[in-house]
């Protein structure tokens, strides 16, 4: 992959986390007269850089795609490996949780891991809390057909149990 432009980069996180090119423009204080017409270029800069498509346009906002979500996530993951104070090294990922915490604990790795993973436990690697307290929406989704099932209904409980309890600690954190 070639080496990406890491003001492009920020751009596409930043609509990512704010919704619309305008916020965007306003956040990073751009002029407003080039602000949106500025940024909407730039992205479409990135995309080209990556050779392929991001966004796709859905009236007059700007929706992304599976590869535009990922490439956000991975730019805010290494803005946040950055300001911890390392480069981050990405040569394996997988999506396995308890791989993820067997590599941390082992001293072989360093990863954003969710708090929900502990299930209550006390956590065994240290955890650092990440700048701007980021947090993460859980939701489900069933068919109308399943929606009184008792596996449905005993893991929305167990969400729901699990949030107000310990929704200050829901946010993913660098583990390390």
């Amino acid at each position: 992959m070639p080496v990406l432009d890491v003001r492009k980069l920020r751009l596409l996180r930043e609509l990512k986390v704010r919704g619309t090119v305008t916020g965007v423009a306003a956040a990073l204080s751009y002029r407003p007269s080039s602000g949106s017409h500025s940024g909407s270029q730039q992205l479409a800069a990135l995309e080209k850089e990556v050779g392929a498509v991001l966004l796709e346009r859905a009236g007059r906002r700007l929706q992304f795609i599976p590869q535009g979500e990922l490439l956000a996530e991975r730019t805010w993951a290494v803005q946040l490996c950055r300001a911890a104070g390392f480069e981050p090294d990405v040569r394996f990922e997988t999506a396995d949780l308890v791989a993820h915490i067997c590599l941390v604990a082992s001293g072989n790795a360093a990863g954003l891991l969710p708090d929900l993973v502990w299930a209550g436990e006390k956590p065994s690697v240290r955890l650092l809390p990440l700048p701007g307290s980021p947090h993460r929406t859980v939701f489900t989704s069933a068919r109308r057909s399943a929606v009184d099932t008792p596996g449905v209904v005993t893991c929305r409980r167990a969400l729901a149990a699990a949030g107000p309890r310990r929704h200050a600690r829901l946010s993913p954190r660098l583990g390390a």
